[in-house]
């Protein structure tokens, strides 16, 4: 039988990982429904524009940085 902790590292990365892909997912869904909102409801106006291109630069920078390049377990023994 695992123990708490066995049970904890065994889902910690499959919980991450999941939160990870949830807002990233979320993260594009709003920014094209903003992409979508500036071409068809609001003012066209280049700033706006501009914004959303760096707001979704951003995140696509935020994801290419992140991916895992120290495991999780690795990181946890650390932690402590």
């Amino acid at each position: 039988m695992d123990t708490f902790t066995d049970t904890y590292n065994k889902l910690l990365p499959k919980g991450v990982n999941f939160v990870r892909k949830l807002y990233v997912g979320a993260y594009n869904i709003y920014g094209f429904y903003w992409l979508y909102k500036i071409i068809f409801v609001l003012d066209q106006n280049w700033e706006n524009y501009v914004v959303w291109f760096f707001a979704m630069a951003g995140q696509l920078f935020f994801t290419l940085d992140n991916k895992e390049k120290l495991g999780i377990k690795d990181y946890m023994k650390n932690v402590d």
